[in-house]
């Protein structure tokens, strides 16, 4: 099976970090690359996007952009969205989960003989504090208990333990990088003897590391600035077979 993934896409315009005339990140840029997008995503069984699908602006904007920015992945190959904080922002759960056609924000699907378990990591608060709450543990160890096949793991916020020394957005602001609850939420993962990897997006920068056996694997944003005054346009092709895990930065740019 061939997975897809793409994140923090931030569709809408570009934007720039702490004032500096540096922008980095190109999201006004994403139309350009849609026809691309399709065509990958048509080379894969499956695709998923790690979410910050949009920039926030406001309510209404941020409604008509969402519905857009998903329209343009197509409808051709199944896709499946995790919702970013950015996605948060200005919309709603109960909106974001009606374009998405989910019934809650998290929630878990079988597809080519693996258990697919998407989860909410953004609290309900306007800080970006990223975390799972009880609710979701609970509903968490219930549906790995009762999968027989292994299991992916799809987050905003990544779970594991990278350094942010060379991430100039959260080198300073730590306490926004990572689900608070990390370590409880890799425990019960961990439990389960059945989960293969995590895919999370946030950070912006690939990242990979292994943490008692599980694969963390930090999906690059899709607009970041490619140092040259163009994005990155990097997305990640996942390959698995009999539960081994080939992963191949696509660069469209």
């Amino acid at each position: 099976m061939k997975i897809l993934f793409i994140s923090d896409i931030h569709y809408g315009k570009d934007t720039n970090y702490s004032g500096e005339d540096y922008i980095n990140s190109f999201g006004s840029q994403f139309e350009n690359f849609s026809e691309k997008i399709r065509s990958l995503i048509l080379e894969h069984d499956l695709t998923i996007n790690l979410g910050d699908l949009i920039y926030n602006i406001n309510q209404e904007n941020d409604l008509i952009l969402f519905k857009k920015a998903i329209s343009l992945l197509g409808k051709n190959k199944p896709i499946k969205h995790v919702l970013g904080n950015h996605d948060f922002r200005n919309l709603n759960k109960a909106q974001l989960i009606k374009i998405i056609g989910e019934i809650k924000t998290y929630y878990s699907f079988d597809f080519g003989n693996y258990h697919h378990i998407v989860l909410d990591s953004f609290q309900n608060s306007k800080i970006w504090a990223g975390g799972i709450d009880n609710k979701q543990i609970l509903w968490l160890k219930e549906d790995l208990d009762k999968t027989n096949l292994s299991a992916l793991i799809y987050s905003h916020y990544p779970l594991d333990n990278q350094s942010l020394d060379d991430n100039y957005y959260f080198k300073n602001k730590p306490q926004r990088a990572f689900c608070e609850n990390k370590e409880e939420v890799r425990s019960i993962l961990e439990s389960s003897n059945k989960v293969l990897a995590v895919f999370s997006g946030h950070l912006h920068f690939y990242n990979q590391e292994t943490i008692n056996g599980i694969l963390y694997t930090t999906v690059p944003s899709f607009s970041e600035n490619d140092g040259h005054g163009k994005p990155k346009a990097e997305c990640l092709s996942v390959d698995l077979e009999n539960n081994k895990i080939s992963i191949l930065i696509k660069k469209l740019n």
